[in-house]
């Protein structure tokens, strides 16, 4: 909780800075934004954030019988090394279907995020 009002105290200060409170104008422009963006991106990954490789529920495509197939991300998960692992569902849940498990090290290898990339790997 300490830390999470210290983040809040830097978020409100950067805010403040930029939309330049002190001559009390609020507009903040595309580029004051940009950098607002910047760093308040800074603070979460130096209060240790993280972004995972895919979206829980989005598509990914694994290769079956020598195709790519669409499969839906159903987990996303974090180990103590801090690498992602995820499962996907290929098929119908409820007819025939199969769960298979990765990690962020088999993105392009095992797994696509794009039906160009699985399809230029089984090419």
């Amino acid at each position: 909780m300490k830390n999470e009002n210290a983040i809040m105290d830097r978020i409100k200060a950067r805010i403040a800075y930029h939309a330049n409170e002190h001559r009390h104008t609020y507009e903040i422009g595309k580029g004051v934004m940009d950098f607002l963006a910047r760093d308040l991106l800074a603070d979460f990954k130096a209060a240790g954030g993280l972004f995972p490789p895919v979206a829980l529920d989005g598509d990914v495509y694994v290769i079956y019988r020598r195709k790519p197939v669409k499969a839906k991300v159903i987990f996303i998960g974090i180990n103590a090394d801090r690498l992602f692992f995820f499962n996907v569902l290929r098929g119908n849940i409820k007819a025939n279907f199969q769960t298979y498990q990765f990690t962020e090290n088999d993105i392009g290898r095992s797994v696509f995020l794009t039906l160009e990339e699985a399809e230029k790997a089984v090419a």
